[in-house]
């Protein structure tokens, strides 16, 4: 798969759908030119609907994801022209991961396939979704880039996930997530970040390292996936 000409912490951006869910964190998001230094991934199920402009089934798509945004200002901007200006910007600016998955090397495509055996296959639009999200950030090493904690309650609602948060620390993944903060604090963010970091680990392993409380957990895990688990981890704070 080809990556940026440039070497970044991580391999990639991946968009979470509550970048598109108000004005300011789209402007913002295109403003801050992530996307030059890092390869920009949104979702298939997004990517597609923008670029068929299928607005009204993005818009219920969307509002199932964040089922928390101001109503009276959401219908504003989602009725706007600006909103659909500004999707196909991002369209234009970011890749659709089914429009890669031809160019996957054999360990990539291996590694996607072992992420759909512990996830699952064929499940409801908005669970899609999320499913979409951790197979991008998995497959090309991506964090996913998001402007609220909606991801964290998809991702927990999948089979064979583990999702932990860390604080901001010295350490990979605060570094990595400070990086693409202060990309959108020079384009004028002041809000909160959330980058999610997922990879694929042996539930065995976690049990060991993993405080006791978590054991229930590994327990299901291995009952219902089998050895391995998709691990998220997500940097919080500002």
């Amino acid at each position: 798969m080809k990556g940026p000409t440039s070497k970044p912490i991580i391999g990639a951006i991946v968009v979470d759908p509550t970048v598109l869910n108000t004005r300011e964190r789209l402007t913002v998001f295109l403003e801050s030119m992530v996307y030059k230094k890092h390869v920009a991934f949104l979702p298939p199920l997004i990517f597609s609907l923008i670029q068929k402009e299928e607005w009204n089934e993005l818009v219920s798509l969307l509002r199932r994801w964040e089922w928390n945004v101001d109503k009276a200002r959401s219908e504003e901007w989602f009725k706007s022209n600006d909103f659909k200006n500004l999707c196909r910007r991002l369209s234009e600016v970011c890749v659709s991961f089914e429009k890669v998955r031809e160019e996957l090397s054999p360990d990539e495509r291996e590694l996607l396939s072992r992420v759909r055996q512990i996830i699952g296959y064929e499940s409801p639009e908005i669970i899609e979704l999320a499913k979409e999200l951790i197979e991008i950030a998995i497959t090309t090493r991506g964090g996913i880039v998001s402007y609220t904690r909606h991801l964290k309650r998809w991702l927990k609602s999948l089979r064979g996930v583990l999702i932990l948060e860390i604080s901001e620390k010295a350490d990979a993944f605060s570094a990595a997530k400070a990086e693409i903060k202060d990309i959108f604090r020079n384009a004028g963010w002041e809000g909160r970040i959330f980058v999610t970091f997922l990879n694929i680990a042996a539930a065995l392993a976690l049990a060991s390292v993993l405080p006791t409380i978590f054991n229930w957990v590994i327990d299901t895990i291995l009952t219902t996936v089998g050895e391995q688990a998709v691990v998220g981890v997500i940097t919080n704070g500002y």
